[in-house]
């Protein structure tokens, strides 16, 4: 159960194009290449999801796949349109495979309170559009793009040596841990750094010509670096 077959069309919710019947959050999902490759146009979900070499998965527009277990990309291509994978298991997760370079639109990270999503094994690099993080901990790669928003509620967000965001920087509540890493923000138009808790960075960098306005109490413990704006 949980091996895409593909005989029918791309459609996910189609219980013909699976061994089994179309997945559900507890299904650990295999897709290979050949045959159609699965679309998901609705809410699906999936436990483990594993994607194999040249392989394809494509979400329609803004729909969602909710993954309560690990992501693992082996060579496949991901096309995530503008909709958002939520991570949602109750123990660790994490986003890898031998992709060197992952690609999402939103990432939710909404796991049971004191779980970590990582991002390991040969992924090194993520980019997102908007990162949401409710509940639950995540370990960012050497490298995260954000080319959107960061919202931090809760848990803890440990980063990698270099985090660049184009969007704003909200933190409500989560614990940041900056390493000695760098924070880049990097946007072409005018972005915030605020929320109702105070953020400490190791070092923060600004290189948006439009600026960057500061909504709350910051804390630089390394290097402030302004490249471009104020």
């Amino acid at each position: 159960a949980g091996t895409w077959w593909g005989t029918t069309s791309t459609d996910w919710h189609d219980a013909a194009n699976w061994c089994g019947d179309v997945p559900a959050a507890s299904t650990d999902v295999t897709i290979l290449a050949g045959g159609y490759q699965p679309a998901i146009g609705a809410a699906a979900a999936c436990n483990n999801i594993t994607i194999g070499s040249d392989a394809t998965l494509t979400v329609s527009g803004s729909n969602t796949l909710t993954v309560s277990g690990d992501w693992s990309n082996n060579g496949a291509t991901f096309t995530p349109g503008t909709g958002a994978v939520t991570f949602n298991g109750t123990g660790a997760q994490a986003i890898g495979g031998t992709e060197a370079s992952q690609t999402f639109y939103n990432v939710v990270v909404s796991k049971t309170a004191g779980q970590t999503l990582s991002v390991g094994g040969s992924t090194t690099a993520l980019t997102l559009n908007n990162l949401t993080e409710t509940t639950g901990n995540f370990t960012a790669p050497a490298t995260l793009t954000i080319n959107g928003s960061a919202t931090l509620t809760s848990g803890t967000f440990t980063a990698g040596a270099n985090t660049n965001i184009a969007g704003d920087w909200t933190n409500n509540g989560a614990t940041f841990t900056p390493g000695s890493g760098t924070v880049t923000f990097n946007g072409a138009s005018a972005q915030a750094l605020g929320g109702s808790t105070a953020t400490t960075f190791n070092s923060l960098a600004l290189n948006n010509s439009s600026g960057l306005t500061l909504g709350a109490n910051t804390t630089v413990g390394g290097t402030l670096t302004f490249t471009s704006g104020k």
